[in-house]
């Protein structure tokens, strides 16, 4: 996810990195609950990774909201 975070910040267009970093998100919520499952974590750990992978969702959806934001004041 980070080399696709680094590529984006460079990247001309920017949407298709959006939709990958996304899907890298939702891998990462699943893996989470698999390991919880699995008890390689315990449930107060997947609970702490879960907030903190919502939050780098957040991010990215306040990222969206920026460079779309920014793209219709050039309209």
């Amino acid at each position: 996810m980070r080399r696709l975070i680094i590529e984006c910040n460079f990247a001309r267009e920017k949407s298709p990195y959006f939709t990958k970093i996304d899907m890298e998100i939702a891998l990462l919520k699943s893996d989470a609950h698999v390991m919880m499952e699995s008890r390689l974590i315990t449930p107060g750990e997947f609970k702490v990774w879960s907030e903190h992978i919502s939050k780098v969702g957040s991010q990215l959806g306040a990222w969206i909201k920026a460079i779309n934001a920014a793209r219709n004041q050039k309209r």
